[in-house]
């Protein structure tokens, strides 16, 4: 038979645990609210960094459109130039048919929308549209807009804005080119 001191050691033989259940359940607790908390703000982070590059991105695009409306207003305006030189010319001599012709083919082209000649009285003596033609300019458009002693580029309504040019014979004005171009919408 075993001595009871030989017993007693048996159950001390048995490995302790220093730590309690319930100290280590509050530890992996404490350990998974901890993860949660740091993917949280990870998350929130994220989402912060996604928004201020969105906002980065906006402002961008709205200076880039800026700056391609300045630029594709400045080249309306340069290509006027050289349409009113060539109905200078066709006007000089006499060649309405030509000056029609010009003013319809340009309409063709994409935004444009129409295209008038103003005589120095203000009424339209050619014009793209034809139920415009003998009417007062003033009825379609600002008549300030025929104020110009260079190409200009004027506001209208929406996305439209109407070019003017002076057109000048030899001695004096003989009319202004009148032209309505819709700006591309803006994506």
């Amino acid at each position: 038979m075993a001595h009871p001191s030989q017993t007693h050691n048996k159950n001390y033989d048995i490995p302790h645990s220093t730590v309690s259940l319930h100290t280590f359940l509050i530890t992996v607790f404490t350990g998974i609210i901890l993860v949660f908390f740091i993917l949280a703000y990870k998350s929130l982070e994220t989402r912060s960094i996604i928004r201020e590059q969105k906002v980065e991105n906006e402002r961008f695009r709205n200076r880039i459109t800026g700056q391609l409306d300045s630029t594709l207003k400045k080249q309306l305006v340069l290509f006027s130039k050289p349409m009113v030189w060539a109905i200078r010319q066709k006007m000089l001599e006499g060649d309405m048919q030509a000056v029609n012709q010009y003013i319809h083919q340009l309409v063709t082209e994409e935004n444009f929308k129409e295209v008038s000649i103003v005589n120095p009285k203000g009424l339209i003596i050619a014009s793209s549209d034809k139920s415009e033609l003998g009417l007062p300019y003033s009825t379609f458009y600002n008549k300030y807009f025929l104020d110009v002693d260079t190409a200009s580029l004027n506001a209208q309504r929406g996305q439209n804005v109407i070019i003017t040019s002076p057109i000048y014979g030899l001695t004096s004005r003989i009319g202004t080119l009148s032209i309505n171009y819709i700006m591309p919408k803006k994506d």
